[in-house]
């Protein structure tokens, strides 16, 4: 049927809104709504953190809202084209719209939009309906949307004031029908039908605009989701109550009473609990129920706790909650803590964490509570022990991440040095010991091994003897099916598995730690049986001492001073335990006087009874330093509390004099930074951007390095930079640059016939021993501490020890694989400070590592000087 948009005629009107109607509006409205309920069905909430007050789908979601929201909007689009009355707007006509459900249809084109998170387009849609129907109703609706969407794009400031706005707009309409009714007699016997005629366009223009009908019921709802989004729970109670005390649906109201509640139950208000036993008489889907249950014994502070308890005992014994366990133990540990049985809390906590198997947030609030509650008690080793756990499983998105990360950090620190403590403190205690002592206390070690090893072969042999009485046609618990096709059996063997490893990756050897070996595995056992027959002799213990070896005996030493004061200072000013902290500078002030950190430790001890005002304490310090110790640091420090200024203004000046260097090099002014970086480089040392200059130095160099004599110093600032500034942001780029040289010079030089050696820092190295046949000793003796080398210190590495001729005399003992020439001269540096077994094996063998491209021209060519000569030159910066 072809119908006039041109004409305002009753019937063409009616034939188009009956059309725009149900083929735009209500068709596209069915999608919408069918998409965000299919969408709420299928989320899962998240009750460890306030719910929000809409459930609209996230950046990932959208995705699935794109396909139905772009069907609606179509649908609407096609309506707008073909129903908007007049289609042309232009003359007296240019603003007018005699299809009452156009205004509509752009409306939904807007919602298809902001659900699939569009928001530019939705608020260009908005912002259209507002401007083009300010004399309807809908005006008010579009203005509301824009608020929304300034929501969603965190413009909460703006978004607050357009709808305290239209709450005020709607009070002030609500003023204004009232006068209007008071009026309605005296204008009905004031007006005369002519008068009505000729005043109709004025009418039309002063007439008020209704407040959308149910649209406050939707203004105080958002503006609390502005407010919970804000964190401002005061203003978001407030009106949340008034959102509740209008009409709402019965599903979306027990919503905002248990956002409600959660508020009250964040800022530890007892109002609370009354609120999540409302949410559950409202009869709520179970979900919501069961955390209103377990919020409810969170949240009550009163005396009888005894029903609570009761009621979540009960909850365990029913079979519905079995995914549950973990909620339910914990709101139990809750309650037995708030009655100071901290045992029977525990105990709960560990049950919780036992039980929760796909529950990542509440594994992580278990591991939290116990790691806060011995974080409390000061037994940081278990405070770590939970916390390590609590990082591999705790969601990113977890409002403490950041809070847990830090504390996990300061703590394994903290274990880091108490570790180094203990252990030094053992080896240097038992290098006082007599011999015989410490025989007694090797041979104690050896039996407990022993006695292990016997309990370890003995399990394996009943275990095998156990392997061999399972038949398979036996089946199992008298069934005549096998396990894995039992699906019942199958399912609760699952469940048990879950339940004990939770969600473990699925890989080979999943069970051991180091997986890349194996007991089963022969061809990679690389000697442990010796290595275990080894571990049963005296002298093997006696070897690891370092007692005879002074050198040895002070690095332990300075590792312990190190440790002590490094302890103290992570006591101090991470843990804020200023006790503990004292007891380690105490310790490093008494012990290793008149080293560095033992005065510094006497420092930290007269700053802390300084702040804790005790004069007496704080001055047989100050006395000690400025006496004994008068012309160090922390003296000057005592002296003049603006020492520290000083050097800050150093500093400044060292920053500004760098800038300026830079502005040069801006300029391409190459030859004056390297004659400035020069000197610094060379008189200046201790320059706080040493490294700045180092790497400046270099790279203006590198800007001149088409003269050759500039090219090579450009390598050598490289290699000085790479050398000198390990560990500082200069160090990558400096090595990559001069990595990329050596490979290009490395090729040059091939091509010319002057080496066959190709450095390439991108691919696999090996570490190579050159072990000639003139040598001392065996090789299999050599190959073997190797071995336990890797497995002591790269045992994470899979690292394979093999031996071959180079020639028909001279071998070489290979070490393999390193990913890069990084990893493999961290184990060159290793090998070259070992003071073990292979202590001096850098000295008495040639050593290096090399590309398995280099190793092939090396087999050929068989000319070690070369070779060596090249590492020389490439490896060793």
């Amino acid at each position: 049927m072809n119908c006039s948009t041109e004409k305002d005629a009753l019937l063409n009107r009616t034939f188009h809104n009956v059309t725009a109607k149900y083929n735009g509006y209500f068709n596209a409205n069915e999608i919408i709504n069918e998409t965000l309920f299919q969408h709420e069905e299928s989320r899962k909430e998240n009750y460890y953190q306030i719910i929000p007050v809409y459930q609209y789908p996230d950046t990932d979601e959208s995705k699935g809202f794109y396909s139905p929201m772009d069907t609606a909007a179509a649908k609407c689009e096609i309506v707008i084209g073909r129903h908007s009355m007049p289609a042309k707007k232009i003359g007296r006509n240019s603003n007018a719209e005699w299809c009452s459900w156009i205004d509509d249809n752009w409306m939904t084109i807007g919602w298809s939009q902001f659900y699939k998170r569009d928001f530019e387009n939705a608020m260009e849609k908005f912002d259209y309906i507002e401007k083009q129907y300010k004399k309807n109703s809908i005006f008010y609706t579009a203005k509301f949307w824009k608020a929304k969407t300034l929501i969603e794009i965190e413009d909460y400031f703006t978004a607050e004031e357009m709808l305290l706005e239209l709450i005020e707009k709607k009070k002030e309409l609500e003023a204004l029908e009232e006068a209007e009714k008071s009026k309605i007699q005296e204008l009905k016997e004031k007006l005369s039908s002519k008068r009505k005629k000729k005043k109709k366009s004025k009418d039309e223009d002063d007439k008020i605009v209704k407040f959308p009908k149910n649209l406050e019921n939707e203004i105080y709802p958002t503006l609390a989701d502005l407010y919970i989004r804000t964190k401002d729970y005061n203003k978001a109670i407030d009106v949340l109550n008034k959102a509740i005390s209008l009409k709402q649906k019965r599903e979306f109201k027990t919503r905002l009473i248990f956002i409600l509640a959660q508020i009250y139950h964040e800022l530890r208000n007892n109002a609370a609990s009354g609120l999540y036993a409302e949410v559950v008489k409202r009869n709520p889907d179970y979900e919501m129920a069961f955390q209103a249950k377990i919020n409810r014994a969170l949240a009550f502070s009163g005396s009888d706790n005894k029903s609570i308890k009761n009621q979540l005992l009960k909850m365990l014994k029913d079979d519905k909650n079995i995914d549950y366990y973990d909620q339910i133990y914990f709101a139990l540990a809750e309650i037995a803590l708030k009655e100071d049985d901290r045992l029977q809390g525990i105990e709960y906590l560990e049950l919780s964490i036992e039980s929760s198997i796909s529950n990542a947030f509440q594994k992580t609030a278990s591991l939290i509570r116990l790691a806060e509650l011995y974080y409390l008690e000061k037994n940081y080793r278990k405070a770590n022990e939970y916390f390590e756990s609590t990082m591999g499983i705790i969601p990113k998105e977890h409002e403490d991440y950041q809070i847990i990360k830090a504390k996990n950090k300061n703590l394994a620190d903290l274990i880091r040095e108490l570790n180094v403590i203990e252990y030094t403190d053992s080896i240097l205690n038992l290098c006082k010991m007599p011999e015989k002592d410490v025989l007694t206390l090797i041979n104690s070690i050896i039996d407990e091994k022993r006695e292990k090893l016997e309990a370890l072969k003995e399990k394996k042999e009943q275990d095998l003897l156990f392997a061999s009485n399972q038949r398979p046609s036996s089946g199992i618990a008298g069934s005549n099916k096998l396990f894995i096709w039992d699906q019942n059996l199958k399912g609760l063997g699952y469940n048990e598995f879950k339940k004990i490893w939770s969600d473990i990756k699925l890989e080979d050897n999943w069970r051991r730690l180091n997986k890349s070996s194996s007991s089963m595995d022969l061809e990679n056992n690389d000697g442990s049986d010796s290595l275990i027959a080894k571990e049963l002799t005296v002298d093997y213990y006696l070897e690891q001492l370092p007692c005879g070896d002074q050198e040895e005996l002070l690095l332990l030493e300075n590792n312990l001073m190190a440790s002590l004061y490094e302890a103290g200072n992570i006591y101090l000013h991470k843990l804020n335990d200023v006790n503990q902290s004292i007891g380690m500078y105490d310790r490093v002030s008494k012990e290793y006087l008149p080293q560095e950190k033992a005065i510094a430790g006497l420092y930290q001890l007269y700053i802390i009874y300084k702040d804790k005002n005790k004069p007496t304490e704080s001055n047989i310090y100050k006395t000690t330093i400025l006496t004994d110790y008068k012309n160090s640091e922390y003296a000057q420090l005592i002296l003049n509390p603006n020492y520290k200024e000083g050097q800050r203004l150093i500093l400044q000046k060292e920053a500004l004099e760098y800038t300026s260097t830079y502005s040069l090099y801006s300029e391409k002014e190459y030859r004056s930074v390297i004659e400035i970086t020069d000197k610094i480089l060379q008189f200046d040392t201790l320059n706080t951007f040493y490294c700045k200059y180092s790497y400046l130095n270099a790279l203006s160099l590198g800007k001149l390095s088409y003269d050759s004599t500039y090219k090579k110093r450009f390598e050598k600032a490289l290699s000085k930079t790479v050398k000198n500034c390990k560990g500082s942001e200069y160090y990558p780029p400096a090595k990559a640059l001069l990595n990329k040289i050596r490979n290009i010079n490395s090729i040059e030089n091939a091509k010319d016939g002057k080496s066959v050696f190709i450095y390439d820092n991108s691919v696999a190295h090996k570490f190579v021993l050159f072990f000639p046949k003139e040598s001392e000793g065996n090789i299999n003796s050599l190959k073997n501490k190797l071995s336990n080398f890797n497995k002591s210190s790269f045992s994470k590495s899979a690292l394979k020890t093999s031996n071959s001729f180079l020639n028909e005399k001279d071998q070489l003992i290979l070490v393999q694989e390193f990913n890069d020439p990084a990893a493999a001269m961290d184990y060159y540096d290793a090998l070259r400070v070992n003071k073990g077994a292979l202590k001096g094996t850098l000295n008495k063998f040639e050593c290096f590592i090399i590309s398995e491209k280099n190793l092939a021209a090396l087999y050929i060519g068989k000319d070690l000087t070369k070779y060596i000569s090249f590492f020389k030159a490439n490896y060793l910066d």
